[in-house]
């Protein structure tokens, strides 16, 4: 009997603990998502660069704390300051549509400019901004022409590549193991695959080969350029390989 109580005792404080620590958990995780601050994001144009029809700059808020029956949004005011390449200041505040913000675009020479957008609390404007967000922008010339090939996202949230949309229908896969899986899929339907390793791409062949992972991308991506196939090179192991802006060029 005292062999079995031993046992037990240990075992209630263990559960104890575990019940204990998993309500503070639950709590933290409640309040991570219930207080946490709101977030503002440029989502278009994309990557920072202006182009000649872009009439507008767009902004979405994720905002965790939603009261039931209220509109977390109308709680908040946008201001946008704007200092364009020849030095000329721009500012406006801008009300939300949903969680939607846009700010009109003013006539601008091409060159880079300056962003900054604040998002405030409408009642505690004087307490100042609950997050900022600084960016550079790049104003493209009227006559710029980008290069064939160029794959951008318009005003809709629709790629395109070389100006017509482009919808991906492909494939999930590891590596391009041996030359029939590779010429089974440039003769496939499919218009782009997504390897989940793309660092370690490389056409099929001898798997010793010293390549980098720019090297072996560059391979698989001459193999698939006159099938019209495109691949999306999958970036969550990249944070760790070396590479210099020479290697990109």
């Amino acid at each position: 009997m005292k062999r079995i109580g031993s046992l037990v005792l240990p075992l209630l404080l263990f559960l104890l603990a575990t019940a204990v620590y998993r309500a503070d958990f639950l709590e933290a995780l409640r309040r991570r998502f219930t207080q946490a601050p709101p977030e503002i994001a440029l989502v278009y144009p994309t990557q920072g660069t202006i182009p000649p029809q872009a009439g507008f700059l767009r902004f979405n808020i994720c905002q965790m704390k939603t009261p039931r029956g209220k509109n977390p949004y109308g709680d908040y005011l946008l201001q946008i300051s704007l200092t364009d390449p020849k030095g000329n200041f721009h500012q406006e505040t801008l009300e939300w549509d949903g969680h939607e913000a846009r700010f009109p675009l003013p006539p601008m020479p091409p060159g880079r400019a300056t962003l900054t957008a604040m998002l405030l609390e409408r009642e505690k404007e004087d307490q100042g901004p609950l997050q900022t967000l600084q960016q550079q922008l790049l104003i493209l010339p009227q006559d710029y022409a980008p290069p064939p090939g160029t794959t951008t996202i318009d005003s809709l949230g629709r790629t395109l590549v070389d100006g017509t949309p482009f919808l991906p229908i492909g494939l999930f896969l590891s590596h391009f193991h041996d030359e029939n899986d590779l010429e089974l899929l440039l003769d496939s339907d499919f218009n782009c695959f997504m390897p989940y390793h793309s660092p370690g791409l490389r056409s099929p062949g001898d798997p010793t080969r010293a390549l980098s992972p720019l090297e072996g991308a560059r391979e698989i991506l001459d193999a698939l350029q006159p099938h019209g196939k495109k691949l999306i090179y999958s970036l969550k192991g990249l944070h760790d390989i070396p590479c210099t802006f020479a290697d990109v060029r």
